[in-house]
């Protein structure tokens, strides 16, 4: 009986790290800041807007170093 629960929620940790790795991963649009390509792609959703910020902005500051 564990062991088909820890099997079930490795893998749902693995769909849920995927999701967010491709919201994570779109382009902002010239001229929009992070804050607000995030209010527009979750409008209704606070926490994954900070998500999606966070990443933005780190992506952001990758891209300038390289």
């Amino acid at each position: 009986m564990l062991k088909p629960m820890i099997c079930a929620a490795v893998a749902a940790g693995f769909v849920t790290v995927a999701a967010l790795s491709v919201q994570a991963g779109t382009m902002v649009p010239p001229g929009t800041s992070c804050k607000e390509a995030a209010k527009m792609a979750f409008p209704d959703d606070r926490k994954m807007r900070h998500h999606f910020k966070k990443s933005c902005k780190h992506n952001y500051k990758n891209a300038e170093k390289s």
